[in-house]
């Protein structure tokens, strides 16, 4: 994920807990999920604050929940393997299924297409508040005038 889409990440995270932001807190998570889809994380920051928590999400929580949710998308495929699309007794194209399918369903955001229709008209209008914000300290390069709120 680039710095953006990171800031955005934050930004869907202080809609919920009222955290401040700047560039150098998107710096680190950046250093801790970059390598995750930005879909999967903002699902994970949303699925954390549907349930009581005691405590701010951090990044390495959005590595967990994006672990989890893609162990879980796994499961669910060996549980689709019940009706194989191909002849079981064909040893070789029934395991390559397998392994194509339990690929697929780790890697797939969940609900593709329904995201990808949520997305059609762009966030709602406080992420886009404070993802314009964390921009606009992106861009200066310093944190001034944030202030930070509440405990980290």
């Amino acid at each position: 994920m680039d710095e953006e889409q990171v800031g955005a990440i934050l930004a869907v995270a202080a809609t919920y807990d009222s955290r401040t932001t700047g560039r150098s807190d998107v710096l680190a998570w950046q250093q801790v999920i970059e390598d995750l889809p930005f879909e999967e994380c903002r699902d994970a920051v949303i699925r954390w604050y549907s349930t009581s928590r005691p405590r701010r999400i951090q990044p390495g929580d959005v590595r967990d929940a994006v672990r989890a949710a893609r162990a879980e998308r796994r499961n669910h495929a060996a549980w689709d393997a019940a009706r194989p699309p191909v002849d079981p007794d064909d040893v070789d194209a029934y395991q390559q299924w397998l392994r194509d399918g339990a690929a697929a369903a780790a890697d797939a955001p969940p609900g593709a297409k329904a995201l990808a229709a949520r997305r059609s008209g762009g966030p709602p209008e406080h992420v886009r508040a404070q993802l314009d914000r964390v921009r606009a300290q992106c861009a200066s390069g310093s944190e001034s005038g944030a202030t930070r709120g509440g405990t980290r």
